[in-house]
């Protein structure tokens, strides 16, 4: 049987720092998006259908 081997050494703490790329900024652009696109579409047709319904009431 082999010796027990050790476990290689952790990270130094400058090596463990995280460095985003640009993957995960794409990944940020398109979790904003997700976020916040639906309530501007609800909030852009709820304007829309309000002024199709008063330019409809005003004939």
């Amino acid at each position: 049987m082999r010796p027990f081997e050790p476990r290689p050494p952790r990270n130094t703490p400058d090596e463990a720092a995280i460095k985003p790329d640009w993957k995960d900024f794409i990944a940020l652009v398109v979790a904003a998006y997700s976020l916040l696109l639906p309530p501007l579409l609800l909030i852009l047709g709820t304007g829309a259908l309000v002024v199709l319904l008063l330019s409809g009431l005003l004939r």
